[in-house]
């Protein structure tokens, strides 16, 4: 990363922040989630996702019931509405991050798109975090320290 950061243009505040550097062009090739990516191409932003050689992490995209919710029986028809492949389709088609239910059909553009299928859900990375949170701090703070005061030192 030290050898990396010399030839960066900035690290992104936010992703607001990078976003906007994408769309005036600042910068051409950062690490992104693929949904954000065609949210942009929907935009006509001329952007592209790609997958690396080595593979894509998975994110989790929760949603959660708590235990003194007032309306547990309305959540529960909420959430297996949201879990319907009709509903999973379309939803792929407006945020651009794949189906959760097996069933759901997407058309050839958009399921080249999104993680679709057995194949491709199996291929991606799993990200261990019951190794990663206890030194996500200690990483962090050794970003900050060794890497990030490299940014930006190769292009004046």
């Amino acid at each position: 990363m030290k050898q990396l950061a010399a030839n960066c243009k900035a690290i992104a505040q936010s992703t607001s922040n990078l976003t906007d550097m994408l769309t005036t062009g600042e910068v051409w090739i950062a690490p992104w989630w693929d949904g954000r990516a065609y949210a942009l191409v929907d935009e006509g932003v001329p952007v592209d996702f790609v997958v690396p050689k080595e593979g894509a992490f998975n994110t989790n995209v929760e949603m959660i019931i708590t235990k003194y919710s007032k309306n547990q029986e309305m959540a529960y028809k909420f959430l297996n509405a949201m879990l319907d492949a009709k509903a999973q389709a379309e939803m792929s088609s407006i945020i651009h991050y794949g189906p959760v239910n097996k069933d759901a059909k997407l058309d050839d553009q958009l399921a080249k798109q999104v993680v679709y299928g057995p194949e491709q859900a199996k291929a991606l990375i799993i990200c261990d975090w019951n190794i990663l949170a206890p030194i996500k701090s200690d990483l962090s703070a050794k970003f900050d320290k060794e890497v990030a005061p490299l940014v930006g030192k190769n292009l004046n």
